[in-house]
């Protein structure tokens, strides 16, 4: 702590040299930016490369996984289009040195998945009231506890997963 970011060795070099982190919203075939207009692989990559000169950018990837966002929370795999199309999806952005990056939520649980019905409930954060503290979305979500050591392996079970399609981090949402 208290070390320059740049003087850190537990940084991989690519990301100290991210000129542009992009939000890059999986839909399977098309990738879309905040205005919703869908673009190809083919056509994210070239305006990418035509506009971030397609080296030292970072894919910030969100709705890879089976749920929409903010359902389903705690269980991701397998992903939306399948293994195969993810891990061919995630080595065509990276032969264009692209970073891919996905999004997880590691705070928030779905307490509809099977992990928090079979027992997960137990790590969640509560009020005084013995009540696990919700969080207003799309689903009602749960915050879990960060202390709790089932939910903290339950964590790097799902990070070690996802490490295992290649990509080049994860992105841990409310740490």
């Amino acid at each position: 702590r208290g070390t320059k970011l740049t003087q850190r060795t537990d940084i991989p070099q690519w990301y100290l040299a991210l000129s542009t982190w992009f939000l890059a919203w999986d839909g399977g075939t098309a990738c879309d930016f905040d205005d919703g207009k869908g673009f190809s692989e083919k056509q994210f990559i070239e305006y990418l490369e035509k506009n971030f000169g397609g080296e030292n950018v970072a894919l910030h990837v969100y709705g890879w996984h089976k749920h929409q966002m903010d359902t389903g929370d705690g269980e991701y795999f397998p992903p939306v289009f399948g293994e195969g199309f993810f891990r061919n999806q995630i080595k065509t952005l990276q032969q264009h040195n692209l970073k891919v990056v996905p999004y997880i939520n590691v705070r928030l649980v779905d307490p509809v998945i099977p992990y928090y019905r079979e027992g997960g409930s137990r790590e969640a954060a509560k009020m005084e009231n013995g009540e696990p503290y919700p969080y207003p979305a799309r689903a009602k979500l749960v915050w879990m506890c960060m202390g709790a050591q089932g939910w903290r392996n339950k964590v790097v079970e799902i990070c070690r997963e996802l490490a295992g399609y290649g990509v080049d981090g994860i992105y841990l949402d409310m740490l």
